[in-house]
């Protein structure tokens, strides 16, 4: 069997993307999404994350920085109001009612039980839609399954969720 280097992530050490912003550290939410997986890996879940694509403008149809015909015509500007001029758009490949869906799902199989976790990750500053929202709630009322907001000053919580044997986890769930 080969070895392998292990990080240690309960030691914060995926800060590379942080920057310093009025005196406290700021990471951005792709960067925290690491240090999560990173954190679940080193604890044994197994995690799903769906990326999302880049695509091209519907309206653009990938032009970068030309007036967009659609727009302009309806009367509301030159630069396209779909990708703001980019030319292109994110998508996540979901049918149904996914939009909104968790950013992470964490599951962990103990002896006698298994425990679902659907975490939406955001920045310190980052505001829920109401579709995820929803989604959280749907989560919290299932048993088993819990849905959370993390966002990175959570991180010590995040971490002693994610150490915890089932009646941790369930005792840490009370409380939220």
């Amino acid at each position: 069997m080969a070895l392998q280097s292990v990080s240690r992530p309960h030691e914060k050490q995926k800060m590379t993307r942080a920057k310093i912003k009025d005196g406290k550290l700021a990471i951005t939410e792709k960067a925290f999404q690491a240090q999560v997986i990173e954190l679940a890996h080193w604890h044994k879940w197994r995690v799903a994350h769906f990326r999302p694509a880049r695509a091209l403008c519907p309206h653009c149809k990938g032009v970068q920085g030309l007036v967009c015909r659609i727009c302009a015509k309806d009367g509301k500007g030159s630069i396209c109001r779909v990708c703001r001029g980019s030319g292109y758009t994110w998508r996540t490949a979901v049918e149904g009612d996914g939009e909104g869906f968790p950013d992470l799902i964490l599951i962990k199989q103990f002896s006698e039980t298994s425990i679902i976790i659907a975490a939406e990750l955001k920045s310190q500053k980052g505001k829920l839609s109401d579709n995820q929202r929803r989604w959280i709630a749907s989560f919290n009322s299932v048993p088993g399954a819990i849905g959370v907001t993390w966002r990175p000053d959570d991180y010590d919580d995040v971490q002693l969720l994610l150490s915890g044997l089932p009646d941790i986890i369930l005792e840490w769930t009370k409380r939220v």
